[in-house]
């Protein structure tokens, strides 16, 4: 999870290029990852936005999201397996003691930051690891779970902005992000958009459901 924030840093200082958010009408495909079931990711991109793939295998995808705009903030995604995790379907299905194990693996690196749970569109918990303040570099860290994959989102304010602090209109742009990506399982053809909880539907099915399980 770590290393999500110290590659992001990087290229913030590289490219110092940013994102804002509004829905595409038609999604993204960002790769394929096939450990634990294979799962094509697909994403709804911001306005003027554009995603970059930098890393793409079986067990992980990793992407920077940059915008045109300079001025706005950046973001990189990153999905990758954990075996430890390799039974848990949701972020949901954890139990308060599994989620102080995730929560320390942050405040150990850092005690200072703030950490809060809140849910994608579709009920999906999503722990929000917060740094702010003077003499700190602010970032907004998603984390979520998703039948095995370690879902990560990370929000960093662009190095050319006057005012690095990241508002809550930011804050739901990731939100709704995560809400429209979607695991799309390999060979499936037609799916219903559920963030991380994307639930596939045969185009032959009749009367499929239409909201999440």
């Amino acid at each position: 999870m770590k290393k999500c924030i110290a590659l992001l840093l990087c290229l913030i200082l590289a490219l110092g290029s940013a994102v804002s958010f509004a829905e595409s009408a038609e999604k993204t495909t960002i790769g394929t990852i096939s450990i634990n079931g294979a799962f094509t990711l697909k994403c709804a991109l911001p306005e003027g936005y554009r995603i970059q793939p930098l890393k793409v295998n079986q067990d992980q995808v990793v992407a920077i999201v940059t915008a045109e705009d300079p001025m706005k903030p950046m973001m990189q995604l990153s999905v990758a397996f954990d075996e430890l995790y390799a039974e848990v379907d949701r972020m949901n299905d954890l139990t308060d003691e599994q989620l102080e194990v995730l929560e320390r693996t942050f405040t150990d690196v850092d005690p200072t930051i703030e950490i809060t749970y809140g849910d994608t569109g579709w009920g999906t918990r999503v722990m929000m690891v917060r740094q702010s303040g003077e003499n700190q570099l602010n970032y907004v860290d998603f984390l979520s779970v998703y039948k095995g994959y370690f879902v990560e989102f990370v929000l960093l304010p662009s190095k050319n902005a006057e005012d690095k602090t990241l508002t809550d209109e930011q804050i739901r742009m990731c939100v709704d992000f995560l809400t429209e990506l979607d695991f799309i399982p390999v060979g499936e053809t037609e799916t219903v958009t559920e963030g991380t909880d994307s639930e596939v539907i045969d185009t032959e099915t009749e009367d499929a459901a239409s909201e999440p399980n």
